[in-house]
């Protein structure tokens, strides 16, 4: 006979298939069991691309019972998943309405997260702390949003403390490391990410941190982390601060080297061009360095490696393409490689990239900015002038998929 009990020991042992079938049976039997559809989104919550069958399960137990404020907490962790922040936290906000418990501030703390709101999610995360001191959920999150604002001692205080509880705590052990990775101790974090793995070999969360690692062995790369690092301190609105005084600097500081000599203020557009576009290629740059690596690569999932060789590809290659043609005269590698360039922006959207309508928008942009590149070679050679309309306009939109990038419904990267 079916049973939930069954089907957490099946999810417990991570045979997630065998448990949603087993709540199949059980639903077969009973359709209004609500704690059946309660765990059977549980189950597909914890299998990867399941989180549409998830969101369907807990709309089945909320139906059941729609003032169990689990099932609204449930729901608000789902919706966060399939990025639907806002959502998330007025679903969370309802639980907590239903009924102020630490599995429900947690829920919020996760949504308010997703929204880039630290210190309010810090303040939930005390919330559900303060019900229950020991859920282990709400200290892996609450020290991830003190690193994430810069907090390196209070973060790595917080998981020693865990793993003095439990030293074989995989996301203690990766938040450990990540504030490792933080600091620039990149072997100490290399440590943390495998043992991690060791104890949990299907752990994201430490995967993508050793694979982060990895790539910070390149100093480039440790440049762009840093970056990257900085940007993560700030909130949403202060991210934009920074970006328009970037701008309105560049503007400033161009004009101002220009006067004292043209290549100064050629020197400051491609340094400014490297802060917006860095951040866009640093990480298809470093999955292309590290498929050299034959131990490294294999920390990689393929659409990483995808990413290394399209976006690398085009970078490396344009450069060498731009230069051979420049050396030897032939204008059209010069322009090919510009291409190649260009393309590589909306291309580092495009293989971790699990949209098809992003991928469809992205790999088209990509292709628009090699045929514009070849068509102003074409308009050059015919007209004397450097620029095509079409190959301006390929420019233009390439630089818009960085803007493109944000929209969730055609970036869902993995």
């Amino acid at each position: 006979m079916a049973s939930i009990q069954k089907a957490i020991s099946l999810l417990n042992v991570h045979r997630h298939e065998d448990a949603v079938s087993e709540l199949h049976l059980l639903l077969a039997e009973d359709p209004n069991n609500a704690w059946a559809h309660y765990q059977l989104a549980i189950t597909y919550s914890a299998m990867s691309d399941c989180a549409g069958k998830a969101l369907e399960a807990i709309d089945g137990a909320i139906g059941c019972d729609p003032d169990e404020a689990d099932f609204l907490a449930s729901k608000a962790l789902i919706l966060n998943d399939l990025d639907r922040d806002k959502e998330a936290l007025s679903m969370a906000d309802a639980s907590l309405a239903t009924e102020p418990g630490a599995y429900q501030w947690y829920a919020k703390a996760q949504a308010l997260t997703a929204l880039r709101k630290w210190s309010d999610a810090s303040k939930a995360c005390d919330k559900a702390l303060e019900l229950d001191s020991d859920y282990d959920g709400a200290m892996d999150l609450k020290n991830l949003l003190m690193r994430v604002q810069g907090d390196l001692d209070s973060a790595d205080g917080g998981t020693m403390e865990q793993l003095s509880r439990n030293a074989e705590s995989p996301i203690a052990l990766a938040n450990a490391g990540w504030t490792q990775l933080q600091r620039g101790e990149r072997a100490k974090a290399e440590e943390l990410f495998r043992e991690a793995l060791r104890v949990d070999p299907g752990n994201e969360y430490a995967r993508s941190g050793l694979v982060e690692a990895f790539k910070s062995r390149s100093l480039f790369y440790r440049l762009y982390l840093k970056w990257v690092f900085m940007l993560q301190r700030m909130e949403g609105k202060s991210q934009w601060i920074l970006v328009l005084g970037l701008y309105f600097g560049f503007r400033l500081g161009r004009e101002l080297l220009s006067m004292v000599h043209p290549l100064l203020g050629i020197a400051a557009f491609v340094v400014y061009l490297g802060l917006c576009f860095g951040t866009f290629l640093a990480p298809g740059i470093g999955h292309g360095l590290l498929l050299k690596d034959r131990f490294a690569r294999h920390a990689l999932t393929r659409r990483e490696k995808l990413d290394g060789v399209l976006v690398a590809g085009l970078f490396f290659g344009g450069i060498l393409l731009a230069g051979i043609g420049l050396g030897v005269g032939v204008s059209v590698l010069t322009y090919l490689g510009v291409g190649m360039l260009v393309a590589a922006v909306p291309a580092s959207v495009l293989a971790r990239n699990l949209s098809r309508p992003g991928q469809l928008v992205f790999g088209g942009i990509a292709l628009f900015a090699v045929i514009g590149a070849l068509h102003s070679w074409h308009f050059s050679s015919e007209t004397g002038e450097m620029i095509s309309g079409v190959g301006l306009l390929a420019i233009v939109t390439a630089a818009l998929s960085t803007w493109l990038s944000s929209v969730r419904s055609l970036a869902n990267l993995c």
